[in-house]
């Protein structure tokens, strides 16, 4: 994926993220890729431990039709060494268990 997103000009990835119908991302700064969906995209935003979504409070989710922003709070967590955001739980790494692939394959697989 490295590759991949590197290899676009900054151009090109706008316009991928035009016409991409379904994003899944983890948390954070990713969100401001939300700039470039179209508004019928449905995006998957999962957090570890609790709630704590950028895109939601910087407003951001509220550029997709309504619906189509979900996320997944994830206790199936590694927690981190360092706390950069003051508490070491909300910069805790996810793991990918069967419940997480179970919730990003029925979001990849809904109409």
């Amino acid at each position: 994926i490295k590759d991949l997103v590197t290899n676009y000009t900054f151009k090109n990835l706008a316009l991928l993220l035009s016409k991409t119908k379904r994003l899944i991302l983890p948390v954070g700064a990713g969100c401001f890729n939300f700039l470039f969906l179209d508004k019928n995209s449905s995006v998957l935003e999962i957090n570890p431990y609790q709630f704590n979504s950028w895109a939601y409070m910087f407003g951001l989710s509220n550029m997709l039709k309504k619906g189509n922003y979900t996320y997944y709070v994830s206790r199936d967590i590694e927690k981190c060494d360092k706390a950069t955001q003051g508490n070491k739980l909300l910069d805790s790494h996810i793991l990918f268990t069967p419940q997480l692939r179970s919730i990003i394959l029925n979001f990849i697989n809904k109409n």
